[in-house]
């Protein structure tokens, strides 16, 4: 029987720039615990040091240890260290009598009379033993009152009136409006325990709420939580039934921001079918923002959890990299011939949007090779006409039949006879959602004769956003967008718009202030949010009039306001 001590020093630290080498009395603080294992070790024992890093190995040689260079998969922040250890047990005969030792390289400070213990413990025959020290309190660590600093007790003197508050309100949104507010507060609490049994006090009263209570909580709020609640707020969300895939993203975008190593796949595989596929995909897609070289484990489990075309279409929407596509491709090969091309074609436009144009070839060649082998029909009809056009667009000769036609100028007025207008809260530069929202905002002004303001966008010349609008939307030419634009129909302001040329402005609303005036005569600014945050609640209490389109207090999906607020706006003269 043997002894393998095992110590795992990684390099790539982010809070000590290679902490595992900082010098601890001379030494590299991990050769500490070769020094330890040599105490303790015996005739025909080994001491392995596994690391990606071949400065770390050769200090570990110079130090009297083996060595072993861990593959890049287990160099990861988020590695588990059983792979680790057995990536270097599988490195050595071992026999099962044999003992496996984990000294960790950041515990320097280990005493001769602890590891004493620990062999004695070994051969005595325990199975088992992992060290464990009583944990030390500072005073002012302590959740006992008397301990909290006198900024935590304010804290929470403040957060227990406005408990008292909560139990008292009779209005749903109300009550997520104060759980909210003392949630942006308790992220000043400095006392760690005191703030987690405060953030889990709110979330209990909240997960009590409807539905639409919690999606409201989760969208203007879940920014407020640290990491450690990250869970528990997709479990919230997955509770919010039909507004799963709408609050899933924003916590998913909450985990992406701060850069959370929480693994959320298990979570999200937890949701009901249709919002598990989307989440997932989504949560590849923002994955992807964040780090190109991602791997696609969350779009891997999405495919495999895809069963109908209208799963596999939104996937297609967050295929990112030149492995995804092939990913995809290898998952719908056993689909229906038809099903497999209507999804090969969306491939192969979005591997163009993408700029991949030898990869949009390659699958149009995939695609035409499925069309040949498929008999006769109305839908094979179709598909030609879809291949048609694809080629076009690849080969940039689309012919006049497939160009939309729109209104000449000279059928665009002048001036609308209102305002719809965009507030932007998205942040940042300019993505797909921007164009996307402008584009169908100018065919709904087209339509119901109304002006497009676009407020606190980023800087954008008319030329540019044309021509991004073209390129994001597929289009032939820039629509009603660029007609708008050349009538003057179109403005840009940062904040403040100007009332002389869009008319009253109106904040729409499902939380409207009942005692300000909704419609006022003559021309109107209808102002909507544009992103999850709607309109900056700054705003909605300076407007001077609130209007909410339901009476109900429903709200709308972005399009599905815009096209509702555009055809009131037309009713009204």
């Amino acid at each position: 029987m043997k002894n393998i001590f095992i110590i795992p020093a990684r390099a790539g630290s982010k809070g000590i720039p290679n902490k595992n080498i900082k010098l601890i009395n001379e030494v590299p603080m991990f050769a500490w615990s070769i020094i330890h294992a040599k105490y303790i070790s015996k005739t025909g024992d080994l001491i392995c040091v596994s690391s990606d890093s071949e400065e770390y190995l050769k200090i570990a040689k110079e130090w009297g240890a083996r060595t072993r260079l861990r593959p890049k998969e287990l160099a990861t922040d988020d590695a588990p260290t059983e792979p680790v250890m057995e990536d270097v047990i599988n490195q050595f005969e071992l026999n099962e009598n044999d003992n496996v030792i984990l000294l960790e390289p950041t515990t320097p400070l280990r005493s001769k009379e602890s590891l004493q213990t620990f062999m004695s413990m070994i051969d005595s025959g325990e199975k088992s033993i992992v060290s464990v020290k009583e944990a030390y309190e500072f005073e002012w660590e302590k959740s006992n009152e008397k301990y909290f600093s006198p900024k935590d007790k304010k804290c929470k003197e403040s957060i227990n009136l406005s408990n008292k508050d909560i139990e008292k309100v009779q209005q749903p949104w109300r009550r997520v409006e104060l759980i909210g507010s003392i949630s942006k507060i308790l992220k000043s609490v400095s006392d760690t325990r005191l703030q987690r049994q405060l953030f889990s006090s709110m979330l209990e009263k909240i997960e009590i709420e409807k539905s639409k209570e919690i999606k409201d909580f989760l969208l203007k709020y879940t920014k407020h939580f640290p990491e450690f609640y990250l869970s528990h707020l997709l479990d919230l969300s997955k509770n919010s039934k039909g507004y799963e895939f709408e609050t899933g993203k924003t916590v998913i975008r909450h985990s992406v921001n701060i850069k959370s190593n929480f693994q959320m796949i298990d979570s999200l595989l937890e949701f009901e079918h249709k919002p598990r596929v989307k989440l997932l995909g989504y949560l590849h897609l923002q994955l992807f923002k964040l780090d190109k070289n991602v791997n696609s484990k969350a779009l891997l489990k999405a495919l495999d959890n895809a069963k109908n075309q209208e799963s596999f279409s939104y996937l297609v929407r967050v295929c990112s990299k030149e492995s995804d596509f092939y990913l995809f491709k290898d998952k719908i090969d056993d689909l229906p011939a038809e099903d497999k091309l209507y999804l090969l074609i969306s491939l192969i436009s979005r591997a163009d949007r993408k700029n991949l144009k030898g990869l949009a070839n390659e699958f149009y060649s995939f695609a035409e090779s499925e069309y040949s082998s498929i008999p006769e029909s109305e839908a094979k009809t179709n598909i030609r006409s879809k291949l048609d056009i694809t080629l076009g667009r690849l080969s940039g000769n689309l012919d006049s039949k497939t160009v939309q036609n729109f209104k000449s100028l000279e059928e665009i007025g002048d001036k609308g006879k209102h305002t719809l207008a965009l507030y932007n809260t998205y942040g940042g530069n300019w993505n797909h959602p921007h164009f996307k929202s402008i584009f169908k905002a100018s065919n709904l002004c087209a339509a119901f004769d109304l002006d497009l303001a676009l407020v606190n966008f980023p800087e954008i010349s008319s030329e540019k956003l044309v021509n991004e609008i073209k390129k994001e939307m597929r289009l032939p030419n820039g629509g009603y967008t660029e007609l708008l634009i050349d009538k003057n129909r179109i403005q840009f302001f940062e904040n403040d718009i100007n009332e002389e040329w869009s008319g009253k402005i109106i904040a729409t609303t499902e939380n409207p202030d009942l005692s300000k005036p909704s419609l006022p005569e003559g021309r109107l600014c209808m102002v909507m949010g544009l992103g999850p945050k709607g309109l900056p609640r700054s705003f909605v209490n300076n407007a001077k009039y609130h209007f909410e389109l339901t009476s109900k207090k429903i709200g709308f999906e972005t399009g599905t306001a815009m096209g509702a607020i555009s055809a009131h706006l037309n009713t009204i003269s």
